[in-house]
């Protein structure tokens, strides 16, 4: 048992009447009203109990141990302990039972108190020490660690008694953790008695016959509360090291002493026939700076359990808003059982540590740990203690320590775990409780560093600076930085003072230094913008940072500003339009070099009055704060009141658009019998419109033009003027100053078309709308574009045309069929029609179905010879009746656009005779058709 001496940490009470009143403070159902040091003081002063009268009578009656030797007698300690076992299970056996424990009791008492160790399983083998754990400190208190050593070899002679010191220098004051390292070689290690002695002169069991017969178990063991089994229930093997192991005491007895001076290590052998060497052994002291403030939290269970035989209950504490380091646990437990030693008891904490309470103490008595205080400091051992039937061992030391827990957070449920292990006995666990010492941390004195001096970039003239916060260590109060974090900082240097309130204010210092970078962006357009709009962006900025810097930029637009792909150019590092909406450039610049970047962007369908915007950011080796922002509001007039014509509806001959298609223009000799007069006219408002007209010859040979027209013009020409003698189709595009394509749609046009066969209409151009998003890249340099009619760029064209109502040739209808092929390159010629497969049905629903061949165009007069049906049209289509057809590429793969011309003689003499023509209607769509055109600026 610990021998205790008065220190600055300990109050030691040593009446009877603080004695009663520490008991009585048990039976209350929350617990530790009381000093654990008092209760360890007032306990070990107690005197020992007697054994039991009916053990002590059998005890004389057994038969002498001194006729046996130490390994028979531990032999024979085991197979009584296992007799007494059975035997109790037992009715009728309690003459046995007794002579039995009397005998173990009596074999015991001659070796000094041994009782029978565990044996474990394996073959022998040596290990080297293990490692200790040192558990964590409460937040912000300094531990240090220090070691002391002894090798000086120190011989173990049989009933003697021999010590060894360390001396501890320059260690903390504040004891947080012992762990201790042993080399003892000896035979028999139960012989041995091993104490520990701190300079203050706690003494600490370490083991008191442990190790049965087996040699050398403590040789090379490390003894930590953190870690192993208890030293008591080890199962051990000769000549192999017991490794870690907890002490039957505790070390964690020794927490807040102050650890230098003399340490002694005291070992005693007690019983004869062997001998050893104590060869070395050494200390791990690990010490606070001062002791760290605590709080003082008690938590109970009141909550009656039953006790199964050969059962097992738990029973759970949930600590809640507690400091969150554990300085020290106390513990108490109120069980009411008979034969106490059926008991084992193991206490869990929220962390998942478990520390064995109990394992088979008490002997065959009852009740003795109704009211028991279990601490690392409370002095007597379970394993050591003398227990008397329907007594309370009111203070012990468990098997394993409860310095285990020591550094972990408190807060979580912890679990208490009884298991009932031989049969024959009952009880109940009537109530349990915990008195935890804890710390949330130890005060420091306030330091504070201030971040490093920060250097940023900005295009403006000041700049939005987030800084790091300042680091504290110790116990610091606000920390207020002077400009603040987040303060607008001016190009310049600019320093910011930093104090940490408190008592005794700290303060430091760091500058800010802003650089400007210059640079510019701008969106530039001629005239006035309106939707559909490309203009031209630019950005520029330069790189003062005093060196070479990899650089990068990125140029955000707006919502209804849209990149034009492969548009962007640089004169240094690489340009990309990375999407609709973000322009990127990279590169390396040398000090004070330039970069200038261009690019292209088309302006959404939006109305009057809209702002679009482009954003620049860049990074020069570190990002430049902030940005640069050119604007445009558009500000074109709108074609007329209402709601715009929407872009996206397709193809029409009753809109505006940006490519124009007529489909039919003839002239001949004679252009007053056989001519067309084509008509276009410029419906914006506000710019002019630059006009590219190709003409595509039936035979699919191209000639070209320009026309210019100012805002509001309209214009018209004969084709016998431009392509006297030819027929085909008209192909009307608009485009900028320098021949690239535009999504305009301003263009609306008509014509009006006589052959000499009396043949006459007036047909509407059939548009088709440019579309924001899609328009081809295209500069000076290009030599080609290319239209292309997917819905995207431009509106599909018709895959499936139809005539409707064709009227009989025998009623005097001669209806002219007109079909154009839409695609090519129309600087070398356009794509032919191919073969095209059609349904021709009368007005009874009849259907026959027929193909034609045609170049770029087709155009003959619907009769017997064309189409070519069975039966002929004039039989299918009989006087006073009409059809209709429908026609296309089978495979749907190219795209047209027709009309139909009707030239009726009777017109002025019958009142169902018309003349006149119609554009085609269209039935379904491609998306696949394109035109390429040549680029080069209009001559107008």
């Amino acid at each position: 048992m610990r021998n205790f001496h008065p220190h600055t940490s300990r109050t030691l009470l040593f009446s009877a009447l603080a004695l009663s009143l520490l008991m009585a403070g048990w039976q209350a159902p929350t617990l530790f009203a009381y000093s654990t040091k008092a209760v360890r003081s007032a306990f070990t002063n107690a005197p020992a109990a007697a054994a039991q009268p009916e053990l002590r009578a059998a005890a004389k009656a057994g038969a002498a141990p001194q006729q046996l030797t130490k390994a028979q007698k531990h032999a024979r300690m085991r197979v009584l302990k296992n007799d007494i076992k059975q035997l109790k299970a037992q009715p009728g056996q309690q003459a046995a039972l007794t002579a039995a424990q009397a005998e173990l009791k009596q074999i015991s008492d001659s070796l000094g108190g041994d009782l029978p160790a565990k044996e474990g399983n394996g073959s022998p083998g040596q290990t080297g020490a293990s490692p200790a754990i040192i558990p964590p400190a409460p937040t912000g208190c300094s531990l240090t660690t220090v070691t002391g050593s002894n090798s000086t070899a120190v011989a173990i002679s049989d009933l003697a008694t021999v010590t060894s010191t360390i001396t501890i220098a320059g260690a903390n004051p504040y004891l947080w953790d012992l762990n201790l390292f042993t080399g003892i070689s000896h035979s028999f290690n139960a012989d041995l008695d091993i104490t520990l002695t701190s300079p203050q002169g706690t003494v600490v069991t370490i083991s008191t016959d442990n190790g049965g017969s087996n040699a050398n178990v403590f040789n090379g063991t490390t003894w930590d509360d953190q870690a192993g089994a208890a030293a008591t229930d080890f199962g051990y093997i000769n000549n192999s090291v017991a490794t870690p192991l907890i002490v039957e005491e505790a070390l964690g007895a020794f927490l807040g002493e102050n650890p230098n001076g003399v340490w002694t290590l005291t070992i005693t052998d007690d019983s004869s026939q062997d001998t050893g060497t104590l060869s070395s052994w050494s200390l791990q002291v690990s010490a606070l700076a001062s002791a760290p403030p605590t709080s003082k939290i008690n938590q109970g269970n009141n909550t009656v359990q039953t006790i199964p035989d050969l059962g097992t209950i738990t029973s759970t504490i949930t600590i809640s808003g507690s400091p969150t380091r554990i300085v020290n646990l106390d513990l108490g437990i109120f069980i009411t059982h008979t034969y106490n030693a059926d008991l084992n008891i193991t206490l869990t904490s929220p962390a998942g540590t478990m520390t064995t309470i109990s394992t088979g103490n008490g002997d065959d008595n009852d009740n003795v740990f109704n009211g028991t205080g279990w601490g690392d400091v409370f002095g007597t051992p379970v394993t050591d203690f003398v227990f008397t039937n329907n007594v309370v061992a009111f203070a012990l030391v468990p098997e394993g320590a409860t310095s285990a827990f020591r550094g972990e957070n408190p807060n979580g449920t912890w679990t208490l775990t009884i298991n009932d292990d031989a049969e024959g006995d009952v009880g109940t666990l009537n109530r349990w409780a915990m008195e935890f010492l804890t710390s949330d941390g130890c005060q420091q004195t306030c330091a504070i560093t201030c971040p490093a001096n920060q250097t940023v970039k900005t295009f403006g003239s000041s700049a939005v600076v987030n800084y790091p916060a300042p680091t504290t260590t110790g116990q610091c109060g606000t920390v207020t930085c002077t400009p603040a974090s987040g303060s607008n900082f001016p190009v310049g240097t600019t320093t910011v003072t930093c104090a940490a309130a408190g008592v005794n204010p700290v303060t430091c210092a760091f500058t800010v230094t802003v650089m400007r970078v210059p640079g510019a962006v701008a969106l530039n357009d001629i005239g006035c913008t309106g939707p559909g709009d490309v203009v031209t962006g630019t950005a520029t900025f330069t790189n003062t940072s005093g060196m070479q810097a990899a650089s990068s930029a990125t140029i955000a637009l707006g919502a209804n500003l849209i990149a034009i792909p492969n548009s962007c150019s640089a004169n240094v590092g690489t340009c990309t339009v990375v999407n609709a909406s973000t322009i990127s450039w990279a590169g390396t610049l040398a000090n004070n070099q330039v970069v200038n970047i261009s690019y292209s962007a088309q302006i959404n369908a939006v109305p009057p009055g809209t702002t679009v915007c482009a954003t620049l950011t860049a990074d020069l080796g570190m990002p430049v704060l902030g940005s640069l922002q050119a604007c445009l509001t558009t500000n074109c007039q709108p074609k007329g009141p209402g709601l715009p014509y929407p872009y996206n509806s397709e193809m029409s001959d009753q809109k505006a658009g940006s490519v124009l298609i007529y489909n039919i223009y003839t002239s001949s000799t004679d252009p007053t019998k056989q001519n067309t007069r084509i008509n276009i006219t410029n419906a914006d408002p506000s710019r002019p419109a630059f006009v590219h007209l190709f003409f595509v010859a039936e035979g699919c040979a191209v000639a070209d033009s320009y026309l210019c027209l100012t805002p509001n013009q309209t214009a018209s020409f004969l084709a016998s003027d431009l392509d006297p003698g030819t027929t085909g189709y008209l192909v009307a595009v608009a485009v900028d100053a320098r021949g690239c394509p535009i999504t305009a749609n301003c263009l609306i046009g008509d014509e009006y078309v006589k052959f000499s066969t009396g043949h006459a209409a007036n047909l509407g151009a059939v548009a088709f709308s440019g579309l924001v998003g899609g328009l081809p890249a295209c500069n000076e340099n290009s030599v080609t574009a290319t239209l292309n009619f997917d819905g995207i760029s431009y509106n599909r064209t018709p895959a499936v045309l139809a005539l409707d109502n064709i009227g009989s040739r025998a009623d005097g209808n001669d209806t002219m069929l007109i079909l154009n092929r839409i695609g090519g390159n129309l600087g070398i010629g356009a794509a032919s029609l191919g073969t095209l497969f059609g349904i021709f049905y009368d007005d009874a629903e009849n259907a026959l179905s027929f193909s034609v061949t045609g170049g770029c165009q087709l155009r003959n007069v619907i009769s017997n010879n064309f189409p070519r049906i069975t039966p002929r049209f004039e039989t299918f289509v009989p006087a006073g009746r009409t059809g209709w057809l429908r026609i296309y590429n089978q495979t749907g793969a190219i795209g047209m656009t027709g009309a139909a011309i009707n030239l009726n003689n009777n017109a002025a003499s019958s009142a169902g005779a018309f003349n006149q023509g119609h554009n085609l209607h269209a039935l379904t769509l491609n998306n696949q058709m394109s035109y390429i055109i040549p680029v080069f600026p209009p001559s107008c």
